[in-house]
């Protein structure tokens, strides 16, 4: 299906809840999603510091990326993938 754009519109599929266990399986007890995990954490301590800043996590509204939003005193920062593993690396940039 094409997408308004001319590109060939992705299909998500409903499968990070099953990447997360096997990546939690085949990392025996190691950090799954680090870079994701990061910035919740520095998020988090920044707003218990008083900081203007939170995340929010969604869907596009093309429904084909998985979106993060960073907001930070009223800026805004995003990554985005078509999966977690994607997102993950996508991430970096706000690290």
């Amino acid at each position: 299906m094409k997408a308004k754009t001319g590109y060939v519109r992705a299909v998500m599929e409903p499968n990070n809840a099953e990447y997360i266990r096997n990546a939690i399986a085949d990392s025996k007890g190691r950090a799954v999603l680090p870079n994701i995990a990061l910035l919740v954490a520095e998020v988090a301590d920044a707003a218990i510091a008083g900081d203007n800043v939170y995340i929010t996590i969604g869907i596009t509204r093309s429904r084909d990326a998985i979106l993060l939003t960073l907001n930070q005193s009223g800026d805004k920062s995003y990554a985005g993938g078509e999966t977690l593993a994607q997102l993950e690396d996508a991430v970096l940039e706000l690290l």
